[in-house]
């Protein structure tokens, strides 16, 4: 970005009060040129999407002012400061006005190009914001936003509909000998954050996040920006109508109050004093700088709060300006910075109050560092009054600080109030949902994301066991194959060995001889089956029994009642031996024929005992089945 990119803060106040007048000093490299156009979205996003890169662009709405700052995520670690921005903006123009959102709409696009191209984090007024400490009994995982839920509603009156609670767990600490998981909670109003978040989303910039300025420089700790080891660091911010003081051990966010004094509060008392002392002075700006010599000639047609504002603002820029600020009104900066302790001791007060409330709750509670930041803190006698009142050396929080390696390149602002005003955007750029608390993304989306996160781990683990499976069953089948196609190889080179091979031809021609030759037993079988029939039932007949009639019927017969279909015979016969054997040799004889291959089912038709020449003789008659089949 070039040297002409960069709008001071003291310019934009004058480029307001003359109502779009050209404000351009042609011997001040730091006031505002058109800013240059980025590129085109689509070759970045391309580039990022191959190098795997993420910009990410912090907003902060000022004074009277918006600031932007986007940085690249090299790494989880590392990152670079890409480009930064401050412009005007009409803060007499109501935030939900359709003037208000065409004009962020434009400062949008000129800055960040596409609404794709990356992620936009904003900050809120912290002024509403409630941020407690709490410990709760340990308790499972799916358990602590309940216990969180009600701790709050018990502490605080939790109103639902209109607060969006989130809370960041801190870990485990032992309370008396009671283990318990300390856990910070935010609660902000639902309105102001549903305000910011419709205000870019009527832009057509859809907001990643909204957070607050206390964990925005929480961020600077966690990332390493500043680094605090085990230290504890107290953190100043005055706002424009309140001013907070944070408190952070070893990076985290330890305590924070807001105090209702701000920059409003000091000018309303610098312009009082000048109503007081030059109710109808004029201005003579001879003498002056040039830069000041401007501001003097602005603001000589306005009302004493605006002299104030351009006397503070003057006062702050810290540039070698001569004793009298207003050399007409003989202001001396001596006697602005006498006017001005009262509120700022006031605040350094309560400051002093925070941190001696933290020092006792604490071990090792005594502050190591103190920061500031803020557009008043440019001046280095005012800086050094707080330090020597706290008593602690204090220190400005400048992102853009010459030789910073942070910042990737281009020329970086010559005064450190314009610098040190990028702070808070540069803070809330380094955020992320699992360090920052987001008042878009709370635990309830993120309970609701890790259930869907298990759910997809789980179908993913299912997936990969069925893949697994899969491959194995593969592998086992190809190695089946293999094992196959051995055993084929190995019978073809066994066929191999035969001369001729048998083919299709051959088996047929086999086949159809071996048919043939079956079929000539058969026949000759029928033609000799009743010599068969005859010579089985002489061989199985023994002496003692005589065949008297043997009646064979070897045509095919069906019996309509058992259905029945075969060639049966009738053998009538005697059998002559003593008294107490003729069933007994009758019984023998049947079972002889009815282990016969050729008989089946022998049954006695009819079995008496007779006479015959004088000795006992048992006359039967069998029918037997033959088992033949041609």
């Amino acid at each position: 970005m070039k040297p002409t990119d960069e709008i001071s803060s003291t310019e934009k106040l004058l480029d307001l009060i003359q109502k779009g007048g050209d404000s351009k000093d042609e011997n001040s490299h730091f006031y505002s040129s058109k800013p240059k156009p980025v590129k085109k979205f689509k070759n970045r996003f391309y580039i990022n999407r191959f190098l795997k890169k993420t910009d990410r662009i912090g907003i902060h709405f000022g004074y009277r002012d918006i600031r932007l700052i986007k940085i690249r995520l090299e790494s989880e670690s590392s990152w670079k400061i890409l480009e930064y921005r401050n412009e005007p903006l009409d803060f007499q123009v109501h935030r939900e006005s359709r003037e208000f959102t065409d004009s962020l709409k434009r400062i949008l696009i000129d800055f960040c190009g596409s609404p794709e191209s990356s992620e936009i984090w904003c900050l809120m007024s912290s002024a509403n914001v409630e941020i407690r400490n709490i410990r709760i009994p340990k308790v499972p995982k799916n358990q602590i936003a309940n216990v969180v839920n009600w701790t709050i509603k018990k502490e605080l009156k939790l109103d639902e509909e209109n607060s969006i609670l989130d809370f960041e767990i801190r870990g485990d600490v032992n309370d008396d000998g009671i283990p318990k998981t300390a856990v910070m909670a935010c609660i902000a109003p639902r309105s102001e954050v549903n305000e910011l978040k419709n205000l870019f989303y009527g832009a057509g910039f859809p907001l990643c996040g909204i957070s607050i300025a206390s964990f925005a420089i929480q961020n600077l700790f966690r990332t390493g920006f500043i680094s605090t080891e085990n230290e504890n660091a107290g953190n100043l911010f005055i706002g424009e109508d309140w001013s907070r003081v944070d408190i952070f051990s070893s990076g985290n966010l330890a305590l924070t109050r807001n105090i209702k004094t701000g920059i409003n509060g000091i000018i309303e008392t610098l312009s009082d004093y000048l109503h007081d002392k030059y109710e109808e002075g004029s201005f003579d700006s001879s003498g002056s700088p040039e830069v000041l010599q401007r501001i003097n000639a602005e603001a000589g047609e306005l009302s004493n709060e605006m002299r104030s504002k351009s006397i503070l603002l003057s006062l702050c820029l810290d540039m070698g300006k001569s004793d009298a600020i207003f050399p007409g009104m003989e202001v001396k900066e001596a006697e602005v910075f006498d006017v001005i302790l009262p509120p700022l001791d006031r605040l350094i007060r309560q400051m002093e109050r925070s941190f001696e409330h933290h020092a006792l709750f604490l071990k090792n509670g005594e502050m190591n560092r103190i920061f500031l930041a803020g557009e008043i803190y440019a001046h280095k006698d005012l800086d050094k009054y707080i330090g020597e009142q706290v008593g602690i050396q204090t220190e400005m929080i400048d992102p853009l600080a010459p030789g910073n390696t942070v910042f990737k390149s281009g020329p970086v602002p010559d005064y450190v109030i314009d610098r040190a005003c990028y702070a808070p955007a540069f803070g809330i750029a380094l955020s992320n949902n699992s360090q920052t608390p987001n008042f878009l993304y709370t635990y309830e989306e993120k309970e609701a994301r890790e259930r869907v996160s298990r759910v997809n781990r789980l179908v993913t683990s299912i997936f990969i066991l069925l893949s697994v499976i899969s491959i194995v069953f593969f592998l086992y089948q190809g190695y089946l194959i293999e094992r196959k196609a051995v055993d084929v190889k190995s019978l073809r080179y066994e066929l191999e060995k035969y001369s001729p091979r048998v083919n299709l031809d051959t088996v047929t021609q086999l086949v159809t001889r071996e048919k043939e030759k079956q079929n000539a037993l058969k026949e000759y079988a029928k033609r000799y089956l009743g010599l068969a029939i005859i010579g089985e039932l002489s061989n199985l007949t023994p002496p003692e029994i005589r065949l008297l009639n043997v009646n064979v019927l070897l045509s095919d017969i069906h019996n309509r009642k058992s259905g029945a279909v075969g060639k049966r015979m009738t053998v009538e016969g005697s059998v002559s031996e003593n008294d107490s054997a003729l069933e007994s040799s009758l019984a023998e004889y049947i079972l002889s024929l009815e282990n016969s291959p050729l008989f089946i089912q022998p049954v006695i038709i009819k079995s008496d005992r007779e006479s015959l020449d004088g000795e006992e003789t048992l006359m039967f008659i069998l029918k037997l089945a033959i088992d033949l089949d041609f």
